[in-house]
């Protein structure tokens, strides 16, 4: 199935991206992304700013208004599933978040 290949293959080439909000008193970044131009977040990566490839990311795969897949990024990366609602009222970065977000 190439869907999760895709997702894990995204979700690395996510760790230089540029992120758009700082979590309180922590070193944790966060980046919403609006993949289908909707409007609406659909994608969010957390990284931390000072540590290569640790991270996540919940993905709105069906574009409904939910996360459905955490994928984790760094030396395993692993997709679990989830259900939690996207955020809305949140800034959303520009560009896409597999080519790196701007």
């Amino acid at each position: 199935m190439k869907t999760p290949l895709l997702i894990v293959a995204a979700a690395a080439a996510l760790s230089s991206c540029t992120s758009t909000a700082v979590l309180p008193g922590s070193d944790w970044t966060t980046a919403y992304y609006d993949r289908n131009g909707d409007g609406r977040v659909d994608y969010a990566l957390y990284e931390r700013r000072d540590v290569h490839d640790a991270g996540w990311a919940l993905i709105d795969s069906d574009f409904d208004g939910r996360y459905d897949t955490r994928a984790t990024v760094g030396a395993g990366s692993v997709l679990s599933r989830v259900d939690r609602a996207v955020p809305t009222g949140v800034p959303i970065t520009p560009g896409s978040p597999i080519g790196g977000g701007r």
